[in-house]
C-alpha cells in the first residue's frame, strides 16, 4: 500500500512538472551556458539561450513597433531565474541597425573571483522569435 501511495505521489509530481507553463525553460543547462560563456563558444551559448526564446513572438505596439521589448525583458528574467550563477541585464534594445535589428544582453559571471562580462547579440525580428546569434566581449 505504501508503494502505491508513493508511486501515485511521484506520478502526480511528474505530471505537474511536465505541465509547467515555462516548460521550455526547464531544459536549459546552466553548466553548458557557463562553459560557453567562459570559452567564448557562441554555438553552445546559442543552443542554451535559444531554448528560452521559443515562445517569445513579437507583439507590436504603438511604443514598440518591432514588438520584442517585453520579450527581451522576459528573456533576461528567464536567464536570471534559471541560472543563478549569472547576472543578465539589458544593454540595449533594437540598437544595432541591421536586418533584422539586434539587441544586446550583458552577462556577468564570476570566474574564481574575477568578474567576466560578455555581450550576447539577440536578433529581434518583426516576424519571428528572439534568437541568440553570437557573443563578444564588452
Amino acid at each position: 500500500m505504501k508503494n502505491i501511495i508513493s508511486l501515485s505521489i511521484f506520478t502526480l509530481m511528474l505530471i505537474s512538472y511536465s505541465k509547467n507553463d515555462d516548460d521550455n525553460q526547464s531544459f536549459i543547462s546552466c553548466a553548458n551556458l557557463r562553459t560557453a560563456l567562459f570559452n567564448f563558444n557562441s554555438e553552445q551559448l546559442n543552443i542554451e539561450v535559444n531554448k528560452l526564446t521559443t515562445d517569445l513572438v513579437p507583439t507590436p505596439m504603438m511604443n514598440d513597433e518591432i514588438g520584442h521589448l517585453k520579450n527581451l525583458n522576459e528573456l533576461i528574467e528567464r536567464l536570471n531565474t534559471n541560472c543563478k550563477a549569472i547576472i543578465a541585464t539589458k544593454e540595449c534594445y533594437a540598437c544595432i541597425e541591421t536586418y533584422p535589428v539586434l539587441s544586446e544582453i550583458k552577462i556577468e559571471i564570476d570566474s574564481s573571483g574575477i568578474q567576466i562580462e560578455r555581450i550576447i547579440d539577440i536578433s529581434t525580428p518583426e516576424d519571428g522569435v528572439l534568437m541568440s546569434l553570437r557573443m563578444h566581449g564588452n
